[in-house]
Protein backbone atom coordinates (compact mmCIF):
# COMPACT_ATOMS: atom_id res chain seq x y z
CA UNK A 1 0.00 0.00 0.00
CA UNK A 2 1.23 3.48 -0.76
CA UNK A 3 0.24 6.77 0.79
CA UNK A 4 -1.48 9.35 -1.39
CA UNK A 5 -2.66 12.87 -0.72
CA UNK A 6 -4.98 14.99 -2.79
CA UNK A 7 -7.09 18.10 -2.82
CA UNK A 8 -9.87 19.46 -4.96
CA UNK A 9 -9.95 22.87 -6.62
CA UNK A 10 -13.31 24.58 -6.63
CA UNK A 11 -14.63 27.54 -8.60
CA UNK A 12 -16.98 29.80 -6.70
CA UNK A 13 -19.99 30.24 -8.99
CA UNK A 14 -21.94 32.51 -6.64
CA UNK A 15 -19.93 34.38 -4.00
CA UNK A 16 -23.07 35.49 -2.16
CA UNK A 17 -24.40 31.96 -1.57
CA UNK A 18 -20.95 30.32 -1.68
CA UNK A 19 -22.09 27.95 -4.44
CA UNK A 20 -19.17 26.19 -6.06
CA UNK A 21 -18.25 23.49 -8.55
CA UNK A 22 -15.18 21.26 -8.52
CA UNK A 23 -12.94 22.13 -11.47
CA UNK A 24 -9.72 20.31 -10.57
CA UNK A 25 -8.02 17.62 -8.55
CA UNK A 26 -4.37 17.64 -7.47
CA UNK A 27 -2.89 14.26 -6.51
CA UNK A 28 0.48 13.24 -5.01
CA UNK A 29 1.60 9.65 -4.49
CA UNK A 30 5.22 10.24 -3.51
CA UNK A 31 6.39 9.65 -7.08
CA UNK A 32 4.13 11.66 -9.28
CA UNK A 33 2.24 14.92 -8.98
CA UNK A 34 -0.88 15.03 -11.16
CA UNK A 35 -3.54 17.59 -11.92
CA UNK A 36 -6.74 17.08 -13.91
CA UNK A 37 -9.12 19.92 -14.60
CA UNK A 38 -12.35 20.73 -16.38
CA UNK A 39 -14.03 24.13 -16.65
CA UNK A 40 -17.00 23.01 -18.75
CA UNK A 41 -19.47 23.38 -15.87
CA UNK A 42 -18.70 27.10 -15.40
CA UNK A 43 -20.15 29.78 -17.66
CA UNK A 44 -17.86 32.54 -18.96
CA UNK A 45 -14.87 30.30 -18.36
CA UNK A 46 -12.12 31.87 -20.48
CA UNK A 47 -10.30 33.35 -17.50
CA UNK A 48 -10.86 30.18 -15.47
CA UNK A 49 -9.38 28.07 -18.25
CA UNK A 50 -6.28 30.28 -18.31
CA UNK A 51 -5.86 29.83 -14.56
CA UNK A 52 -6.30 26.04 -14.81
CA UNK A 53 -3.78 25.83 -17.65
CA UNK A 54 -1.30 27.86 -15.58
CA UNK A 55 -1.71 25.41 -12.68
CA UNK A 56 -1.26 22.50 -15.11
CA UNK A 57 2.02 24.03 -16.38
CA UNK A 58 3.25 24.52 -12.80
CA UNK A 59 2.51 20.87 -12.03
CA UNK A 60 4.26 19.67 -15.18
CA UNK A 61 7.35 21.78 -14.52
CA UNK A 62 7.63 20.96 -10.82
CA UNK A 63 10.11 18.43 -9.51
CA UNK A 64 8.81 17.45 -6.07
CA UNK A 65 10.92 15.69 -3.47
CA UNK A 66 9.75 12.06 -3.33
CA UNK A 67 10.61 11.95 0.37
CA UNK A 68 8.08 14.70 1.13
CA UNK A 69 4.68 13.19 1.94
CA UNK A 70 2.92 16.52 2.56
CA UNK A 71 1.09 17.75 -0.55
CA UNK A 72 0.98 21.28 0.91
CA UNK A 73 4.80 21.35 0.81
CA UNK A 74 5.10 19.52 -2.52
CA UNK A 75 2.88 22.01 -4.34
CA UNK A 76 2.29 25.27 -2.49
CA UNK A 77 -0.79 27.25 -3.47
CA UNK A 78 -2.31 30.54 -2.41
CA UNK A 79 -5.05 29.85 0.10
CA UNK A 80 -7.73 31.97 1.65
CA UNK A 81 -10.76 34.01 0.74
CA UNK A 82 -10.96 36.66 -1.93
CA UNK A 83 -10.61 34.54 -5.03
CA UNK A 84 -13.09 32.76 -7.23
CA UNK A 85 -10.87 29.67 -6.99
CA UNK A 86 -10.59 27.88 -3.67
CA UNK A 87 -8.50 24.84 -2.71
CA UNK A 88 -10.18 22.27 -0.47
CA UNK A 89 -8.30 20.76 2.45
CA UNK A 90 -5.65 18.15 1.75
CA UNK A 91 -6.89 14.60 2.27
CA UNK A 92 -4.69 11.54 2.73
CA UNK A 93 -5.19 7.84 2.30
CA UNK A 94 -3.65 4.50 1.39
CA UNK A 95 -4.04 2.76 -1.94
CA UNK A 96 -2.66 -0.27 -3.73
CA UNK A 97 -2.89 1.50 -7.12
CA UNK A 98 -2.25 5.25 -7.17
CA UNK A 99 -3.05 5.53 -10.90
CA UNK A 100 -6.50 4.03 -10.36
CA UNK A 101 -6.98 6.18 -7.24
CA UNK A 102 -6.34 9.33 -9.27
CA UNK A 103 -8.70 8.21 -12.06
CA UNK A 104 -11.38 7.43 -9.45
CA UNK A 105 -11.05 10.91 -7.93
CA UNK A 106 -11.35 12.50 -11.36
CA UNK A 107 -14.53 10.50 -11.99
CA UNK A 108 -16.00 11.22 -8.54
CA UNK A 109 -15.37 14.94 -9.01
CA UNK A 110 -17.15 14.89 -12.37
CA UNK A 111 -14.07 16.11 -14.19
CA UNK A 112 -13.95 15.23 -17.87
CA UNK A 113 -10.34 14.22 -18.40
CA UNK A 114 -9.91 14.49 -22.17
CA UNK A 115 -6.40 13.06 -22.07
CA UNK A 116 -6.06 10.33 -19.44
CA UNK A 117 -2.74 8.56 -18.99
CA UNK A 118 -2.42 5.33 -20.93
CA UNK A 119 -0.69 2.42 -19.22
CA UNK A 120 1.08 0.00 -21.54
CA UNK A 121 1.36 -3.75 -20.97
CA UNK A 122 5.06 -3.41 -20.07
CA UNK A 123 4.26 -1.06 -17.15
CA UNK A 124 5.30 2.12 -18.96
CA UNK A 125 2.81 4.93 -19.34
CA UNK A 126 1.97 7.53 -21.95
CA UNK A 127 1.18 10.95 -20.52
CA UNK A 128 -0.54 13.86 -22.27
CA UNK A 129 1.49 17.07 -22.59
CA UNK A 130 -0.68 20.19 -22.91
CA UNK A 131 2.19 22.25 -24.30
CA UNK A 132 3.06 19.77 -27.07
CA UNK A 133 -0.55 18.60 -27.49
CA UNK A 134 0.63 15.00 -27.71
CA UNK A 135 1.38 11.94 -25.60
CA UNK A 136 4.91 11.18 -24.40
CA UNK A 137 6.36 8.00 -22.96
CA UNK A 138 7.74 7.82 -19.44
CA UNK A 139 11.25 6.83 -20.61
CA UNK A 140 11.51 3.38 -19.08
CA UNK A 141 12.92 0.56 -21.20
Amino acid sequence: MSQVSFRFLQAITNPITDDHVTVGVLHWDGNRLRFAHDSSQVSGRQTLELALEAIQKQVESSSPNPAEPNLKKVFEVAEGDGSLLKWADVRCGLTSNSNQHFRDLVTIAGIKDDHPDIELDNGCRLTWCERCQSYWQCGCE
